[in-house]
């Protein structure tokens, strides 16, 4: 405060300096001679009010403009750290879920190795192999196109198939124009892995499961469903624990806000279904076709 207020004073008495000899050089008074230090005197302490509201002004734009662009900073570093933390957390979630589905099918191969089923053995093998060549070149990505995931999800069914035999039969009815939609890497797999575990596995008969994509307005529904004894009467998706559905709900929430959605339901008739709900969004270089 001090260093302002001589600040002030100091400007003024140069301010009233320069005046004063102009005055006198330039425009000078017959009858008022007066010296030049009564003159400066003068001057410096009828503009000094005026000088201090300047500067008062001045002080108050300078301290307005860098408060705003320390606070402009500041946002700019919380936004920041948000999109780091997100993708922190996403990169979490998705590697959370690639040794949960490898371990699990391991263990698959392992109970044909017991049983003496080599050929299946080496047949999911073989299938595991190009399975996860696949998920290594997407490597850390978060959203691929659906023609992508449903690739990657046919190589995971097939390996259920031979650990099946003949107890499941997978139905595909996914749009053509919605293989070009942006979806979350592995979306699929842990809500068909949790299908055949509650569902088929369930079953002592063959069983079915049903993967379908297609375009609502401006959304993308995917249902993945199967024909099996369907959901507890007390079960809460909200509550759930498994690693697949709490993954799934967690990655929605953090890459599309509200609008992604799962829910989880018993089908009509028979089994469960579980529902994804994203934005519709065309992967770079494609359009999607709205259907009338």
């Amino acid at each position: 405060m001090l260093v302002h207020l001589a600040a002030c004073l100091g400007v003024g008495a140069l301010f009233a300096g320069v005046y004063a000899v102009t005055t006198a050089g330039f425009m000078p008074m017959p009858g008022r001679e007066t010296a030049w230090a009564a003159r400066w005197l003068q001057v410096w302490w009828g503009w000094l009010p005026m000088m201090g509201m300047a500067y008062a002004t001045v002080l108050a734009v300078a301290s307005a403009t860098r408060a705003s662009q320390r606070a402009r900073d500041s946002e700019r570093q919380a936004a920041a750290l948000a999109v780091q933390l997100a993708e922190s957390r996403l990169l979490a979630l998705q590697t959370q879920l690639q040794p949960h589905f490898l371990f699990n099918t391991l263990n698959a191969i392992v109970v044909l190795v017991r049983e003496r089923e080599t050929e299946e053995a080496a047949r999911m093998l073989v299938l595991l192999s190009d399975l996860l060549r696949q998920l290594l070149q997407q490597g850390a990505t978060q959203e691929v196109s659906l023609r992508d995931e449903v690739a990657v999800l046919s190589r995971y069914l097939e390996l259920q198939q031979l650990r099946f035999a003949d107890r499941l039969r997978v139905e595909w009815a996914v749009e053509p124009d919605a293989l070009e939609a942006r979806v979350p890497h592995l979306v699929l797999q842990p809500l068909a892995e949790n299908a055949l575990r509650h569902g088929i596995g369930m079953r002592s008969a063959a069983g079915v499961l049903r993967i379908s994509a297609r375009r609502c307005g401006d959304a993308l529904e995917l249902t993945v469903s199967d024909d099996g004894p369907g959901l507890p009467r007390d079960f809460d998706l909200e509550a759930a624990r498994g690693i697949g559905l709490s993954n799934t709900r967690a990655r929605l929430s953090q890459l599309y806000g509200d609008a992604g959605q799962l829910r989880v339901a018993n089908a009509e008739g028979q089994g469960a279904v579980a529902t994804v709900l994203l934005p519709w969004r065309s992967m770079p270089g494609t359009a999607g076709v709205a259907h009338g």
